[in-house]
Order: structure tokens, then sequence, then C-alpha cells
């Protein structure tokens, strides 16, 4: 794994190369879209954006960058500059979508537009695939229970408070035999819901 100054460094090469066109700018890009495309995809999806719509948002995101390479003054690092992009770009969907942005931005730019720098440290693609899995799992075990309120009740017993089968089998008056069945069909009928978060476990 490359060291944070590396990283950094090898960023700011990039994006010259990008601002100074030419051969270089296009496998420049390439570069830049196979380190932060697939988490700033993730970062959209968790915000409530569909696959497909953010794929176009990180397409639109990577146009921004080419046509402002040149705006980058080093006053963040790389990372926080190419982040506060997409995540204006993502704002701006929200706008025209009439949908609420969840983290509210801070201050403006000179156009207008609000702009907001994550953590400099930028060590943010690993929390995003957290807390995005952590939504995803929520959200389709909500689903889940929708439609099987019994079923997810019982699997919430055993996860989320902790209950031993033998308890559940007590407060579901079954066998301990007929309850463990139970659970297991419970947990396969939960799996296919469970089964769309498993493009979060894509590597970046």
């Amino acid at each position: 794994m490359n060291s944070p100054d590396l990283s950094i460094e090898r960023d700011r090469f990039l994006l010259a190369q990008i601002e100074r066109g030419g051969r270089g700018r296009e496998a420049a890009v390439s570069e830049l879209y196979s380190r932060y495309g697939p988490a700033f995809r993730r970062y959209c999806e968790r915000h409530g954006v569909d696959a497909a719509q953010a794929e176009d948002l990180v397409q639109e995101v990577f146009i921004k960058i080419v046509r402002s390479a040149n705006q980058f003054r080093g006053d963040a690092t790389p990372c926080a500059w190419l982040w506060s992009i997409t995540r204006n770009t993502l704002i701006s969907h929200q706008r025209g979508h009439h949908l609420e942005f969840a983290d509210p931005p801070v201050g403006d730019d000179e156009d207008g537009e609000e702009w907001a720098i994550p953590d400099p440290a930028c060590p943010v693609d690993a929390q995003i695939e957290e807390e995005a899995m952590i939504d995803c799992v929520r959200r389709e075990f909500t689903r889940f229970a929708a439609q099987y309120a019994d079923r997810a009740h019982a699997l919430a017993l055993v996860a989320f408070h902790g209950w031993q089968p033998a308890e559940v089998a007590r407060y579901l008056d079954r066998t301990a035999g007929a309850t463990r069945e139970y659970l297991s069909q419970c947990r396969k009928l939960l799996q296919p819901f469970l089964n769309r978060c498993r493009h979060l476990l894509a590597d970046a």
C-alpha cells in the first residue's frame, strides 16, 4: 500500500498531467478514475442515487475534473479537492430532483456553488464502504420486515437482542429443533434481500 504522502504526490502529478493536456491527459484521467471512481459511485449510492444515476454522476465528476484541473491551487490535498467536486455534483443532482441532501455543506465558492472539503487526510474510502453497507443492510432488512414481519422479528431477537435459540423457542412456543429450522428458513428468505448489498463489497 502506498503511503499517504506518495498518494498525494501521485494525485498532484495526475492533475498536472490533466491540466497540461496532450497524450498524457487520457492516461491520467484513467488512473484517477480507477483510484477514485468506485468510491465516488458508492458515495452517491449511499445518498440514495441508484446505480445507473451514480455512474452518470461519476462521469460528470470526471468531466468537471478535466475542465477545472487548472483551478487546483494546492490549498487542500488533491484527494479533498476531488471529493469536494463529487460532493457538490451530488448536491446539485439532489436539488435538481427536489431531494434534500442529508449532510448540509459549508461555505461557498466564487460561483456561488456550495463548497465542502472532507477530512484533509482523506481516509474516506473505507469509511464510506462501511457506512454504505450498514445503510444498505438496514434498508433491506426493513424491506424484508415489511413482507415477513414475524420472521424479521424472530431474526431480530437473535441478531440484535442476543437471544439464544432456547429463548426464542420458548417465545415462539416451539421445540428447539423446530425453532432452529424456522430460523434457518428465515435466514434463507432474508438472503436475497441482503444480496442487493453485495455490490458494496467490490474492491475500490
